[in-house]
C-alpha cells in the first residue's frame, strides 16, 4: 500500500466520522473502528499479524533513530536490522522537525516498546528506548524513561546483547539522577561501567566515569567526583576524542569550582572545554560548558561575568527543546543576581524559573519558591536598578 493509497483511505474514514484528523495531518480512529481493527487483527493468519507488526515496529524504530541522530549527532551510534520490504520511516531534516516528531509520537513510541516486549521482538525491545532517551530525558518524562530502560535491559539479557544490557545500565542510570535517586544510578552506572570495560570499549568507560562523577557532585562528593573526571579525561584523550574531552573537561572545571581555592583552574578548564565545543559546533555541549563557565565565575566572585554566561547559555539552548536546563539556568541567574544585590532581577529570573517547574510539575519548584518567598517583598525603587 503507498502513502497516497492510504491518504485516500483515511480521508474517506474521517468522510464518515470514524478517523478524525488534527492540525498537523494525523489521525485518530473512532473507539469502535479501533474495537473492530483489534478484533479483525486476530481474525486472520497468524503469519500475516505477525509480518504486521513487524512492519509497524520498523517503521517506528528506523524513523525514531533518524530522529534522534539528528537531535543528537554527538552520540555514539548503535547497529539497525535492516526495515523490512514496504517499510517507509520518516527522516525529520532538522532538529526542530525532530523534535516535534517525537513530540507528536511520544505516546505511540511507548506503546511500540510494551508491543516489542510483549510480541517477543526483543532487538526492537531494547533499541526503541535507545532511541527515546534523549528525548524522554530533554522533555523530563524520567519516569518513562525508567520504565523503557528496565523493558530494554530485559530484552537486551534475553538476546545476550552485552553492549545492549551495558547501553541500558547507562541510561538508568542517567535517568535515576534526574529522579534523585542516587544510590540506584551509581549501581547501574557502575554495572555499565564494567561492561564497557569486559567489552574493551574505551569511550563507553569514559563516559560511565562522567556519569559517576555527576551521580557524585549530585551528593556533595567532589572530591570523588574530579578522580571520575580525570579519569574519563585521559580515557577520551587516548581513544582520540575529542568532543569527550570536551565533555570530560567541563565536567572537571564544574567539580572544581565546588572546591575553595579553585577558581582558576575551574575557569580556564571550563573555557577550554566551551572552545573545544564551540569549534565542533555542539550548541547543545556549549550551552553546558557555559552555564559550567557561569558557576565557576559565580563561585570565583566575578558575578557580572557569571549573568553574562547564563545569558549565553539561554542564548543557546531553547525553552521548547530542553525546558528543565533553561529552568535550571534561570534559576543560576537569579542566584547570581541576588549574590550581586539585583533583588528585582533575581526575583524575575526565579519567577520565570518557577512557571517552566509548575508547567513541567517537577519537585524542584517547591524548592524554588521557598527561595522567592525569602527575597524581600518588591519596592518601585528597587526595579529602577
Amino acid at each position: 500500500m503507498g502513502a497516497e493509497y492510504a491518504a485516500q483511505l483515511l480521508a474517506e474514514l474521517a468522510d464518515a466520522h470514524l478517523a478524525t484528523e488534527d492540525a498537523d495531518g494525523r489521525f485518530s480512529l473512532h473507539d469502535l473502528l479501533r474495537a473492530y481493527a483489534a478484533e479483525h487483527s486476530h481474525a486472520g493468519s497468524e503469519t500475516n499479524r505477525q509480518e504486521a507488526v513487524h512492519r509497524i515496529l520498523d517503521h517506528y524504530l528506523h524513523s525514531a533513530y533518524a530522529a534522534v541522530r539528528v537531535l543528537s549527532p554527538w552520540r555514539s551510534p548503535i547497529s539497525l536490522d535492516p526495515a523490512v520490504p514496504g517499510v517507509a520511516a520518516e527522516h525529520p531534516a532538522d532538529q526542530d522537525k525532530a523534535l516535534a516528531w517525537f513530540d507528536a509520537e511520544h505516546r505511540v513510541l511507548l506503546a511500540a516498546t510494551a508491543a516489542a516486549e510483549e510480541e517477543g521482538y526483543d532487538g526492537h525491545a531494547w533499541q526503541l528506548p535507545w532511541t527515546l532517551a534523549v528525548f524522554l530525558d530533554r522533555r523530563g518524562h524520567w519516569n518513562d524513561y525508567t520504565a523503557t530502560q528496565h523493558t530494554a535491559l530485559k530484552a537486551a539479557r534475553r538476546l545476550g546483547n552485552r553492549d545492549g544490557q551495558a547501553q541500558a545500565h547507562q541510561y538508568l542510570g542517567h535517568a535515576y539522577v534526574a529522579l534523585g535517586r542516587h544510590d540506584l544510578a551509581h549501581s547501574h552506572l557502575s554495572q555499565a561501567l564494567a561492561w564497557y570495560g569486559e567489552l574493551d570499549d574505551q569511550p563507553g568507560e569514559a563516559r560511565m566515569h562522567l556519569d559517576i562523577s555527576t551521580v557524585l557532585a549530585r551528593q556533595g562528593r567532589y572530591r570523588e567526583a574530579i578522580t571520575h573526571d580525570q579519569e574519563g579525561l585521559r580515557l577520551f584523550r587516548a581513544a582520540g576524542q575529542e568532543h569527550g574531552v570536551a565533555r570530560a573537561l567541563n565536567s572537571l572545571g564544574w567539580d572544581l569550582a565546588h572546591l575553595d581555592d579553585h577558581g582558576p583552574q575551574a575557569i580556564g578548564h571550563c573555557q577550554e572545554a566551551l572552545r573545544l565545543l564551540r569549534g565542533l559546533g555542539d550548541r547543545y555541549g556549549q550551552s553546558a560548558a557555559s552555564h559550567s563557565l557561569g558557576y565557576a565565575n559565580y563561585r570565583a566572585g566575578y558575578y557580572d561575568e557569571a549573568a553574562a554566561c547564563y545569558q549565553d547559555t539561554l542564548d543557546l539552548l531553547d525553552v521548547s527543546h530542553d525546558s528543565y536546563h533553561v529552568a535550571e539556568t534561570l534559576t543560576s541567574l537569579g542566584d547570581c543576581h541576588r549574590a550581586a544585590g539585583k533583588t528585582a532581577a533575581a526575583r524575575e529570573a526565579w519567577e520565570r524559573a518557577l512557571a517552566i517547574l509548575d508547567e513541567m510539575q517537577h519537585p524542584d519548584a517547591e524548592s524554588l519558591r521557598g527561595k522567592l518567598g525569602q527575597l524581600a517583598p518588591p519596592f518601585p525603587d528597587d526595579f529602577a536598578g
